[in-house]
């Protein structure tokens, strides 16, 4: 039924009965196509809605609304089909970036439209909204209306980090059943379907999606790296010895980026420390470019070259130090023979002939000498002192005295 509220009669052009229902889920929905040209310009009408189980009627859902007829003006018109009902942005957390949020922006001008052309920027307003007021006091959804700011040129930007100003910095930042209105010169209007802003953290992350972070880089196999970093956002590779730049990537507007490397791009053959820059954040890593050296012949060439490497400075320090020797030698055996008169190299063999020659000389002369005879020793009559024998012997000629 639809009600004239300012004659309180019900009007017989309304729309017949609806019996023709569409199943979504749990629910039926209906919808009617109702032509009001011919209603009175600046009236208003109240709908009642009423649903018949076929046991009773339930109680009627009311709706009013202003009839916009007037007859010089040509009401503004609302395009929804490239309309988005889901508009998600990303903040970083724990992020020291200026502005860790990403924005969005809704150009009321690529949805509405007026034949008249009395649409300006002041013309759009945020008809509708509900955010989350969990986390403060003495504020309502209409002041959370002022989140959403017109620019000249019709364009509506949401900035999450002005919601964090206002709701807190625990509050839930996403905005849903956002609605805008237009308004024309001449006072007809029309709103929009609805718009949720989601606003998602994200932790700023770089992973190698072909494999380990130690497996070999090639020309051949190059890495793959991958991770989340805001929309628009750019990530860099650098090499962690100078900051030269090896590579980019921007983060697409779901949050992810990617990112390939090969072994040309690196510095050389080996173990390369890098770290991926986002903002003010920083993910060290080391990277291995080219193949792997075979631990084992690695540890036989090392071990080798050690041995070789001890033998050359074992035979540098023998060298030096036998040649020291020798210098020093050379030189204490000058000042010898400076200081000390020269000895003759066959002293010995002379002094041994000498020896030899007086032995020779004692024995002949031991030869030729006659033999000591015995002596007679008055103190001892009829004994003889024999110096051969070193003995006293019987006097053969001894003759006793008579008496």
């Amino acid at each position: 039924m639809v009600e004239d509220l300012q004659t309180g009669q019900y009007l017989t052009t309304a729309p017949d009965r609806i019996t023709t229902f569409t199943k979504v889920g749990n629910y039926q929905l209906w919808n009617v196509t109702w032509d009001t040209t011919t209603l009175t310009h600046d009236f208003q009408y109240k709908i009642s809605v009423r649903a018949y189980d076929g046991y009773d009627w339930s109680l009627p859902s009311n709706m009013t609304f202003t009839i916009d007829n007037k007859a010089e003006n040509i009401r503004p018109e609302f395009n929804g089909s490239a309309w988005r009902e889901d508009v998600t942005l990303f903040c970083d957390r724990d992020s020291r970036a200026e502005n860790p949020c990403s924005k969005a922006e809704v150009n009321m001008f690529d949805y509405f439209s007026d034949a008249d052309g009395d649409l300006h920027w002041y013309s759009f307003e945020v008809l509708n909204i509900q955010c989350d007021l969990s986390q403060v006091q003495m504020i309502t959804e209409d002041d959370c209306k002022s989140l959403l700011v017109p620019n000249t040129q019709g364009v509506f930007t949401y900035n999450p980090l002005d919601a964090m100003d206002l709701l807190g910095a625990n509050a839930d930042l996403s905005l849903e059943n956002v609605q805008f209105r237009v308004t024309d010169a001449n006072g007809s209007e029309i709103e929009s379907l609805l718009m949720n802003f989601w606003v998602s953290y994200l932790d700023f992350i770089a992973e190698r999606s072909d494999g380990e972070w130690t497996d070999p880089i090639t020309e051949e196999n190059p890495a793959i790296f991958t991770g989340r970093a805001r929309p628009g956002e750019v990530v860099f590779l650098r090499l962690t010895d100078g900051g030269r730049e090896i590579n980019r990537s921007t983060a697409g507007s779901d949050g992810y980026w990617k990112m390939e490397v090969s072994e040309g791009q690196l510095s050389g053959s080996g173990l390369t420390d890098v770290y991926f820059e986002y903002g003010a954040s920083e993910i060290p890593v080391t990277l291995q470019s080219g193949e792997f050296i075979e631990e084992s012949s690695g540890m036989v060439l090392y071990t080798i070259g050690g041995i070789v490497i001890l033998a050359l400075l074992l035979g540098l320090f023998a060298f030096f130090f036998v040649e020291f020797e020798d210098e020093e030698d050379s030189e204490e055996q000058k000042y010898s023979e400076e200081a000390v008169a020269p000895v003759d190299p066959y002293a010995w063999a002379k002094d041994r002939i000498e020896a030899e020659v007086v032995q020779s000389a004692v024995a002949t002369a031991a030869q030729t000498a006659p033999a000591p005879q015995p002596v007679a020793d008055p103190e001892y009559p009829g004994w003889l002192w024999d110096p051969a024998t070193q003995q006293w012997a019987p006097d053969p000629n001894y003759q006793t005295p008579s008496q």
